[in-house]
């Protein structure tokens, strides 16, 4: 029997809340090369009425950690965000809450209130993905103003927040790392890490005032031996113990292993972000409509929808029928792998 996916395994939940945005980053789902809207995603906020039907004692029994990260929004474009915050910590404060966002939304006044928020919960941390400074932090994440990015950014750590930089590296910003990492640092981040662009290259178009460009990025190999970074300036609280299942099942799955599973703006409950950021254009032979209402956590259990998940994973999985598996970019072999 499939041992991922069942709900004891599942240990955190990645939350897409929203599939609003204020970017135009080139790679994103959301949009076609840096430009217009995907056709066929519909705008979305969750609503407070899913939210409250997904955070629930009985769901986040056996969760440690709620992730904010999104496919197709960012998550400070949630106009009822602080009161899902407010609901998860009445429910369960003893969990670790990681946030992703690009900064550029909503005012200081607001990430103030965050920062005063998430500060009661044992950990929290967010990754703000600034891939540059002032002259070309938006050459990727179109759209965002430098001054307003960095005066949310300053109120949010001002109020107790932690903030780690988290940049891309290009080869337009692979020069002036060292100065991004000291910016980071002076502004009161806890941390700077670098990622690498798994894109690469990106081809962007021409939109709106944006022009079009191509966007080149050092090799794994390159980043691996002189780009990789993570500076820490100080001390935060201890991650809540977020493991999962040792790689011992007849499957490689990454999320599985992790004991992750992510849900949507509309409610959904999917495997991961892959399949769940695939849903719009249908690019992958996975059964969307056999999920149907069997994954709305609207109408079932957490417990009931990843059941329900991992005996149908399991049973294509040993058939090797879903080919977004079968090419899963979350590890360097395709999957599944079935032994039995």
């Amino acid at each position: 029997m499939n041992k991922m996916f069942r709900f004891h395994t599942i240990k955190k939940i990645e939350v897409d809340c929203t599939s609003y945005c204020n970017a135009f980053c080139g790679a994103c789902d959301r949009n076609v090369n840096g430009g217009p809207t995907v056709d066929g995603l519909g705008l979305n906020h969750i609503s407070l009425d899913i939210w409250k039907s997904l955070i629930t004692r009985e769901n986040l029994e056996y969760i440690n950690e709620i992730i904010f990260n999104g496919n197709f929004g960012d998550f400070s474009m949630h106009p009822n965000f602080i009161e899902m915050i407010d609901h998860l910590l009445m429910v369960k404060n003893d969990i670790y809450v990681n946030l992703h966002t690009n900064g550029g939304a909503r005012s200081p006044e607001f990430w103030s209130m965050l920062g005063t928020l998430l500060s009661k919960f044992t950990k929290h941390d967010i990754k703000w993905g600034i891939d540059g400074l002032e002259n070309n932090h938006n050459l990727y994440r179109r759209g965002l103003d430098w001054n307003k990015r960095i005066a949310n950014l300053s109120a949010f750590n001002s109020a107790g927040g932690n903030s780690i930089w988290k940049c891309i590296v290009f080869d337009y910003n692979k020069d002036i790392i060292d100065e991004i990492s000291n910016t980071a640092k002076s502004l009161g981040c806890v941390a700077f890490q670098t990622n690498r662009n798994r894109s690469f290259p990106i081809e962007m178009i021409q939109y709106k005032e944006f022009e079009a460009g191509t966007l080149t990025s050092p090799t794994i190999y390159e980043f691996n031996r002189l780009y990789k970074r993570r500076d820490s300036f100080r001390p935060t609280n201890r991650t809540p113990d977020t493991s999962a299942l040792p790689p011992d099942t007849s499957f490689m799955c990454p999320y599985g292993e992790d004991g992750m599973v992510q849900v949507d703006p509309w409610g959904n409950i999917w495997p991961c972000c892959y399949i769940s950021g695939r849903q719009v254009d249908r690019n992958t032979n996975f059964p969307y409509e056999l999920c149907g209402k069997n994954i709305c956590i609207k109408s079932n259990s957490l417990k009931d929808i990843t059941e329900f998940m991992s005996d149908y994973l399991y049973k294509e999985w040993k058939n090797q029928s879903i080919d977004l598996c079968n090419r899963c970019s979350g590890i360097s072999r395709p999957i599944p792998i079935y032994q039995g």
